[in-house]
């Protein structure tokens, strides 16, 4: 009875509600319209039947419905257009007040604060009519599959862990195109929105599948923190709401199957009326229910007794013992388990206290826990017991305070603990075990720490020795080449640059691989034109894909900014890695770099790196170890097309350094598509242009001092003959003593010093020329080095040298370097 009266009371105060005046406006509201000549709402152009531009006027259900809320509330509209992420952008940068729609999401949120929810509408899944192997998202798994606007049905995707190739478009018409003519296998678009457009365009190609993939929820919205406009907006949409104009709205836009239906007052008053017979019938029936109240009594009271014998059969038969004791400590009731558990006769235990049955050396705590049961301080504790036969147990005692007779009783529950106590004492020693195990595992890791320390240490002495004769061969090419030869000696001086420019990037890649394991990799930010670093790269690798006859496409989209924040010879070496293995492994089709913007926020530009291609492709179970160092997918593949498999494993490293992750999906004979991800923050303006890769070798001033310090009578002789070529007198040294023997005798204007020497090593002798009195001191002293990492170059200006160069080296960076420093005071 008492849940049907509270239907009636609810279906009343919805009646009530539906016929109150409409919500009045504060005076907040008032003063912030009197400071505003209008509200400018920024709309969709083609975002039907939500709004879209008409004859160059604005229309749509949301359009009409802030039409309506003007007129209602008394304020001044004015509609602009533009696409959504512009139309985003003015309401943030206060161009434009209000959104007139934008589906709710919760990385939007973080810059708009949204209305009362419009209407929420399915985003489906849509395929052509002749598809039959869709029928769900999880069929598109590998497939090319079009979205339209938000990423959170790329999250949707994730979340299932559906791997596909994604293309996002900003209008459902490029969506329903890419579909219709096949270039994509499916879409997902919001369902209103595709739907309009279809029946409008005469389109009849295309179906829903499966579920909708998520419920969006279509509101307006403002710049975050605009509370005052936002309360104006939500009082309009309720008002709307309770005068049923948002129905009608609904209705007109979007079909009467979508709108809400309201119950009409007719049936609302029929049902009142019922609701008031059926309340006479009730109370009738109440009098009837007194009659039979006298016999329920009596039925209760036998039901009592019943349950007052089942109690003390509950007592009897309980597992636990059960002791009952007054103040005194006398036992004045017990069941037989208690009986059992010391081994008495229910007769001779009840002529006990509690005292004789606890071991001797506990009855001192007896007292203290008899005043904490009575006072109620005590609830549960644990104790010894001690049996007839003197034998002793652990028990833990739960107990409560009863009414016996008038006088408060102690009813005690007692339980042998002692397979517990013994498990407590396994699990102790589990415990230690598990710390020594601990401990173990933690000597184990310092132990794989320092290996690994060693062979990031091997790897750049490795690198260090490696370099020294390779830059004896690589300059020895330079100036070979800078000389009249045949032709064909130079194509054996083009040869032999390939051939060391080949060992330096494998020198290169182990060498970063120690820098990152190292954590010496820096991150150097600067401005970088994603667009730019496209057209470099299509360029870089052109000659290579028409070489092999496959097609080259760099692709930068429309929402990507137009320049970010980050370190771009990182991401370049990561793109380069992977655009240079798609062309390895590519023998016919297409190889292609696609850059994306899956979303924007105050942390930055979220952008999607793609590199896909139609080559060999490769085997599922071998794709987790593809990103480890030195693999490759299995061996015939690297004696096929070799390489030193570090490649992926540097790139996956450098993704990881700059906050990212990166992943590929790949089918054997079917292609590869790698990518990665990586959250740049947007710039305003272009870096600096950077200087042209082929400007002519700049000279030194003539007559230019130099004394060379450098032991190896090979990098000696190279270096000698660069200097001298770019315009230098150069003297030489073989080790740190002679160096400084030739300062204190001759005036120079820089010393290219050598760090690893016999005798003397370039540290020291650096130290000991700072250390002389006079102009001496000061002269610059530039290290020239074949050991490359980090703390190489500040090890040598902690030393006292002025700058740094490693082997092999660069001819124009040396000359660029002795320009800085020749001459300065």
């Amino acid at each position: 009875m008492a849940t049907f009266l509270q239907r009636i009371l609810l279906i009343a105060a919805l009646a009530a509600a539906a016929c109150c005046p409409a919500a009045q406006l504060s005076e907040r509201d008032l003063a912030y319209l009197a400071n505003k000549d209008e509200i400018v709402f920024v709309c969709q152009p083609s975002h039907a039947p939500f709004e879209f531009l008409r004859k160059r006027h604005v229309s749509g259900m949301n359009v009409e419905l802030v039409h309506w809320m003007a007129a209602a509330l008394g304020f001044k509209v004015r509609f602009e257009t533009a696409p959504q992420e512009k139309a985003m952008e003015m309401v943030l940068n206060g161009e434009a007040d209000a959104m007139t729609s934008l589906f709710y999401t919760e990385a939007r949120n973080q810059d708009f604060d949204f209305s009362h929810t419009l209407k929420v509408i399915p985003v489906s899944l849509y395929v052509r009519n002749d598809r039959t192997d869709i029928d769900g998202i999880v069929d598109l798994e590998g497939l090319k599959v079009a979205i339209m606007g938000s990423s959170q049905s790329l999250e949707v995707l994730q979340h299932h862990d559906l791997r596909c190739a994604i293309k996002f478009t900003p209008t459902v018409q490029e969506c329903v195109d890419l579909v219709s003519n096949g270039e994509v296998d499916a879409m997902i678009c919001n369902e209103l929105v595709a739907q309009h457009y279809i029946y409008s365009t005469g389109n009849n190609e295309l179906k829903t599948v499966g579920s909708p993939v998520f419920n969006a929820k279509l509101c307006m919205a403002v710049a975050n923190g605009n509370s005052e406009l936002l309360a104006i907006i939500n009082k309009g949409i309720s008002q709307a709401q309770r005068s049923g104009t948002l129905n009608k709205i609904q209705a007109k836009w979007l079909g009467s199957e979508y709108a809400r239906r309201i119950m009409p007052i007719e049936h609302i008053l029929l049902l009142a009326s019922i609701a008031a017979g059926l309340v006479a019938v009730i109370i009738a029936q109440i009098l009837l229910w007194n009659r039979k109240l006298t016999r329920v009594v009596a039925e209760k009271t036998r039901q009592y007794m019943e349950s007052e014998e089942r109690l003390r059969q509950i007592f009897e038969n309980s597992p636990d013992a059960v002791f009952v004791i007054d103040r005194q400590g006398h036992v004045v009731a017990a069941n037989s388990s208690a009986c059992a558990s010391v081994k008495m006769t229910k007769q001779k235990l009840l002529t006990k206290r509690v005292h004789d049955l606890v071991p001797l050396a506990h009855r001192g705590e007896v007292d203290d826990n008899m005043r904490q049961w009575f006072s109620g301080e005590l609830k549960q504790c644990e104790g010894a017991s001690m049996a007839a036969d003197g034998s002793v147990s652990p028990i833990e005692m739960t107990g409560s305070l009863q009414n016996m007779g008038g006088r408060q009783v102690l009813q005690l529950h007692v339980r042998d603990i002692t397979l517990r106590k013994e498990a407590e004492e396994k699990i102790h020693a589990a415990k230690a075990m598990a710390e020594d195990a601990k401990a173990m595992a933690e000597r184990a890791r310092t132990i794989a720490e320092d290996a690994n320390l060693a062979k990031s240490e091997f790897l750049a002495n490795m690198s260090h020795e490696i370099r020294t004769p390779l830059n004896g061969i690589v300059g020895m090419a330079q100036l070979i080449a800078d000389t009249s030869l045949s032709s064909e000696q130079n194509n054996c001086v083009e040869t032999i640059l390939q051939s060391t420019n080949g060992l330096l990037k494998i020198i290169n890649h182990v060498l970063d691989i120690s820098k990152i394991e190292a954590g010496q990799m820096d991150v150097r930010e600067s401005t970088i034109d994603l667009r730019e670093m496209c057209e470099t790269l299509f360029y870089m690798f052109q000659p290579l894909a028409q070489q092999s006859g496959v097609t080259l496409k760099c692709e930068c989209q429309d929402n990507v900014p137009l320049y970010v924040t980050g370190d771009e010879g990182l991401i370049e070496q990561i793109v380069i890695n992977l655009l240079g293995n798609a062309l390895k492994f590519t023998h016919q089709g297409t190889v292609t770099l696609n850059i994306e913007c899956l979303s924007k926020n105050s942390e930055g530009a979220k952008l999607y790196f793609q590199v896909i291609d139609t080559g060999i492709g490769i085997d599922k179970d071998k794709q987790d170890r593809i990103f480890s160092k030195f693999t490759q997918a299995d061996g015939s593949t690297k004696r096929l097309y070799g390489g030193t498999g570090l490649g992926l494993a540097i790139s996956k490293q450098l993704v990881e350094l700059l906050g990212g992750k990166i992943g590929l999906f790949s089918s054997p004979g079917q292609g590869s598509t790698f990518y990665f991800n990586l959250t740049l923050a947007q710039a305003a303006h272009a870096a600096a242009a950077k200087p042209p890769e082929s400007a002519p070798i700049k000279m030194v001033k003539p007559g230019t001092r130099v004394l060379l310090v450098e032991d190896n009578l090979v990098n000696q002789k190279v270096a000698s003959a660069i200097l001298i070529k770019a315009g230098c007198q150069v003297d030489t040294a073989e080790n740190g003593k002679d160096a400084i023997q030739q300062v204190r005798q001759k005036e120079y204007d820089v010393v290219l010093m050598d760090c690893q020497m016999p005798i003397m090593d370039g540290f020291e002798a650096t130290r000991i020329i700072r250390n002389m009195r006079g102009s001496i001191a000061n002269i610059p002293i530039i290290a020239i080095t074949a050991h490359a990492m980090k703390d190489d170059k500040q090890k040598c200006i902690d030393g006292g040298m002025d700058d740094y160069i490693s082997k092999p080296v660069n001819r124009q960076a040396l000359i660029d370097t002795i320009n800085l420093y020749a001459g300065r005071p």
